[in-house]
Order: structure tokens, then sequence, then C-alpha cells
């Protein structure tokens, strides 16, 4: 009876901790069955959404890339304007061109056409006469020749533009595309086209998908950049306009020099790598037994790794404030972290020496920099100089001849007599005024200038060639053939030192300089800005600042760039501070 009743008064037994256990893995076996699930449910969109992304960067380099080349294209158009220009006569009504010119013309158009393949053809007319220079690439097949002299005999006289427009056009002829930018000068009309497939996207950045169809639309129609049946795939409608395919995915971007936009298709079948559902039920194996090893790995990470790691970064914010003689005392379990321990040790009472020899070396690496920028500061006129002075020959100018002469001669002895790393504003603004005197003489009625100088600012040194670096820009990039560029420079002593602003009223600076106007290093593009890029990099290294040249564009229209030197004394506290 008393066992009876002790029976009757005891608790149930608790569950089994073994039932428990077995709970908690098919709850987490489901979980995380639960979630592969949905995550490979997902997978396929979010490779096609990181698929569209990287596609539409790839559109966009492909776009800067082909800008890119049609500005450099742009610039050969250039050169061969400037050689009609000096060599000929412009105006409506005057005699034909010569023969001469027309075979340094031709040669030239050869040459740019060597130095940059993608270039298809140069075309050359006169409005006024039957004058039709045509130069195809050598690389062009000969059969092609004559449809592209027929094209271009009938395209151009309807899409002339003005070369102020960076604007270009598309034309096709027999089933190839074709970018073209038709210019006017005086009554000369020069064209210059380059073929869309020399523009493969795989050659210029990775795609993601197989066989991708690229294609440029614009208002009229679609042109395609390679070989392609658009009518079996339907991505052309009826009207000759894309399309929006399912099973294609698109990506797209505007062009800047075309009226008209860039698009990238890819098959989207290529874009879904083989999932395998095995795959997905050994993970959720193998996740049961990451279980049981996770406890075990984080044992091991917080005694050989987590606890040396911090006693690792103690000793390191140690040497952070200044402490070069602290030592970890503590021994490692493990033997990485004790070679890392030793080598901190032994390494941390030479960082002293180390830093004071770093400091002595980066110190002439400045000065050396300084003057390698101050190296690359070469006028480059040199030789167009010589070819001033032989066509003014032809024309007769003996007094610009004699005139031009004289100032160049002051010019080449400044750039050559220049022994300092400093001169005055009065002295580089007397090197400026023959420079610009050379340039009236070149393109006389062309240019003018406005100087005003505080006689206080005339004494105050400043780096050699830094104002001269940016009257220069200003004649490079905003001189053209038909409009008087007006200069002027503003020279005045302020508080904080002399401040000299420089303005032009040419077409301003691009919105790229101007991004990085305030970019701590000025980076610009060396090939169009390194004016630009030197006179910001030698004020830098010069008086240890980063806000002495500010560039930007004029309400009226025209480029300011506006040089702080700051006063000797100021210079030095900012140079010591630096240091």
């Amino acid at each position: 009876m008393g066992d009876a009743k002790n029976s009757t008064n005891r608790k149930k037994p608790r569950r089994s901790w073994i039932r428990t256990a077995l709970l908690f893995l098919v709850l987490i076996f489901a979980v995380n069955l639960a979630l592969q699930i949905y995550m490979n449910l997902t997978y396929i969109k979010a490779l096609q959404r990181q698929a569209a992304d990287e596609n539409d960067n790839a559109a966009r380099i492909w776009v800067r890339t082909v800008d890119t080349e049609l500005e450099s294209i742009n610039e050969s158009l250039h050169e061969i304007l400037i050689m009609i220009y000096s060599k000929t006569e412009l105006r409506t009504g005057s005699e034909m061109m010569k023969a001469t010119l027309k075979s340094d013309i031709y040669e030239t158009m050869s040459n740019k056409m060597i130095s940059n393949p993608r270039i298809d053809f140069f075309c050359l007319m006169d409005s006024e006469s039957d004058l039709y220079l045509f130069n195809a690439n050598s690389l062009v097949p000969s059969i092609r020749v004559s449809g592209l002299k027929r094209m271009t005999a009938a395209y151009i006289p309807g899409n002339s533009r003005s070369f102020r427009d960076p604007a270009w056009d598309i034309a096709k002829k027999d089933d190839e595309a074709y970018l073209i930018k038709t210019v006017v000068l005086g009554k000369y009309i020069l064209t210059a086209g380059t073929a869309l497939t020399h523009y493969p996207i795989e050659s210029i950045t990775p795609v993601v998908g197989e066989a991708p169809v690229q294609m440029i639309e614009t208002a009229e129609q679609v042109f395609f950049c390679q070989s392609y049946d658009s009518e079996d795939e339907g991505l052309v409608d009826e009207s000759g306009h894309f399309k929006e395919s399912r099973r294609f995915l698109s990506s797209r971007a505007e062009m800047d020099l075309l009226a008209g936009e860039f698009i990238l298709s890819v098959d989207r079948a290529t874009l879904q790598q083989r999932i395998s559902w095995n795959s997905v039920f050994l993970l959720m194996s193998f996740s049961l037994l990451s279980l049981g090893l996770l406890l075990l790995f984080m044992a091991f990470m917080n005694r050989d790794i987590i606890r040396p790691t911090r006693n690792v970064m103690g000793a390191l914010s140690e040497v952070r404030q200044g402490n070069y003689g602290y030592r970890i005392e503590t021994e490692p379990e493990n033997r990485e972290f004790q070679e890392l321990t030793d080598s901190f040790n032994e390494m941390s009472g030479r960082i002293e020496e180390a830093q004071k020899e770093q400091y002595e070396r980066m110190k002439r690496e400045q000065e050396d920099k300084l003057h390698l920028l101050r190296a690359q500061i070469k006028p480059h006129f040199y030789l167009n100089a010589v070819t001033t002075i032989s066509n003014m020959t032809y024309q007769g100018r003996q007094e610009d001849i004699r005139k031009y002469c004289s100032v160049l001669a002051k010019y080449m002895r400044y750039m050559l007599e220049m022994q300092s790393d400093f001169t005055t504003v009065g002295e580089e603004l007397s090197h400026i005024q023959n420079y610009i005197t050379m340039q009236q003489i070149r393109f006389p009625g062309s240019v003018t200038a406005e100087v005003h100088c505080d006689e206080e600012a005339r004494d105050t040194r400043i780096p050699l060639l830094v104002m001269f670096t940016i009257i220069e820009n200003s004649f490079k990039h905003a001189m053209d053939l038909y409009r008087e560029l007006k200069i002027t420079i503003d020279c005045r002593k302020v508080p904080e030192g002399c401040r000299i602003r420089i303005s032009d009223n040419g077409p301003g600076y691009s919105e790229e300089v101007l991004e990085n106007r305030n970019d701590t290093d000025l980076v610009f593009n060396t090939r169009n800005h390194i004016g630009l890029s030197n006179a910001a990099h030698t004020l830098r290294l010069t008086y240890k600042r980063a806000d002495l040249l500010v560039l930007s564009n004029l309400p009226e229209g025209g480029a300011c760039a506006d040089i702080l030197i700051p006063s000797e004394i100021d210079a030095k506290n900012d140079a010591r501070r630096n240091l």
C-alpha cells in the first residue's frame, strides 16, 4: 500500500533531452531547408538584377569610351581645319585651293588614319567648286570605298555642322553603320567617319551574358554595331525601332555626342547558372554538422585567435599614441601568433628611426616631384612659331615677322635663363604679355587682353610659370576661329596675400573639371588639362595647401581661375604645420 501511494505522489518524469535535442534539430533543419529554398528561388532574380547593373555600367563605359574616341577624331579634324585656315582663303568667292595644299591635306589625312586605324575616311569638299578630296583608310576594303564616296556625297550637303557643335551623326551604308562628323569652315566642308563595327563592347569592358547585341537607337531607326538578324529575334518593330523582349535583358545609356541611345541586350538564358538541387540537400547535411563544430570552433577562436589579436591591437594602439617602447608580454598559444608577437616586439623599437628616415625621404620626394612638374611645363608652340614665321613670309608680312621674332626672342630668353624656382608677379606678367603679343600677331584681330595689377602686387613672389600655364590653357581651350578671345588678368593685394584672377570669354570649364575642383588632389585629365594639373600640384607642393587654385565658370560665360598666393609668413607657418 505504501509503495502504491508513493508511486501515485511521484511527479511525472520530464521530457527526454534526446527528444528535445531531436526536436531542435528537426526545427533547425526545417528552417535551414526553407531558407535554402527561398535563397535559390530568389537567386535567379538576384543574378539578373546584378547582371542588369553590371551591363548598365558596361553600357556607360562603352559610351564614355566611344565619346573619347570621337573627341580624338574631332581633334584630328581640328588640326586639318587649322591647316586649311592658315594656308588658304576661306571666304566665299576666293580662289580655288592650290594643288600643293591638296597634297598636304591628303597626306595629313593618311597620317591621321595610320595613327588611328578606327578612322575609316576623310572627305573635303568646296561648296563653290567641284573640289572633292576623299581619302579612305587602307584597311577599308576597296569594294566599300566607292560606296562610302556615294554615301558622303549624298549625306554631306544636308548635315553640315558648325565646328563648335560637338554632336556627331550616324548613317548606314550596305548594312554597316558609320559615325560621321561634318563641319563647315568658310566655304569648305570637312567630314570624318568611323564604322560602329570598330567598337565591339567585349573589347572594351566585360559583359554579363553570351553573344551580346549592341545597337544605337535614334529618332529615325536602330543601327546595329555588328551583323545581326534583328527580325528573327524580335528586337525591332515594324517601324524600325527597338522593342523590349522577354527573352532579352536590355541596358541603356544616353550618348553625349550623338542624338541617340546605346542599347545592350543579352539573352536571359545565358545568365542563369545551373543550380543543382542535390547541392542544396548536401548543404543541409553539412549545416547540421556545422552546428556542433561551431561551438568547438568558437572556443578555439577565442583561445588561439581572438585573445592574441586583442593583445596585438592593444599594442598597435599604444604605438599609435607614441609609446614606441611598448612590448607584448603575453605568450600566445600558437606558433603563428608567437612569431607575430616576436616580430612586433622587434619592429616596435625601429619605428621611431624608420619614421625619421621616411620623413626625410618624403621631403626629398616632394622636392623632386615639384621639380618634375616644373620640367613638364614647356611651351608646346616652338615648332608652331617656326611654322607661323614661315606662313607670314608667304603672306609678305615683313613688319609682323620682325615684331614676332623680337617678342619670340624675349619669350625664349625668359624660358632659357630662368634659374630660380620663383619669380615675381610683374616678371610673370611681362612674360605673359610677350606670349599674348605673339598670338595677336599670329591671329590678327582674334585676341585681346586686359591686365590690371596693383603696384603692391607686382613684387609678390610666386612659383615660376603658374600664371602662364593658366593663360596657355585658355588659349588651348577657349580660342576658336570665329570669335575674338578676350582674356582678363586682375592681380591685387589682399590680407591673406596676393589674389590673382584669370578669366576668358570661352566656353568655360567642362563638367568633369568642375566636379574635381574641390578634390584635394585636383586630378585633371593629363592629356587635355596638364596645365591646370601642374599648376594645382605646384601650388600644393610649394605651400602645403590644396585650396589655392579655385576653378569656376562665369555667369555671363567663360572660364575663371582664382589663384591665392599666401603671404610669406602665412606660407611658412602652413608649411611648418604640415610637417
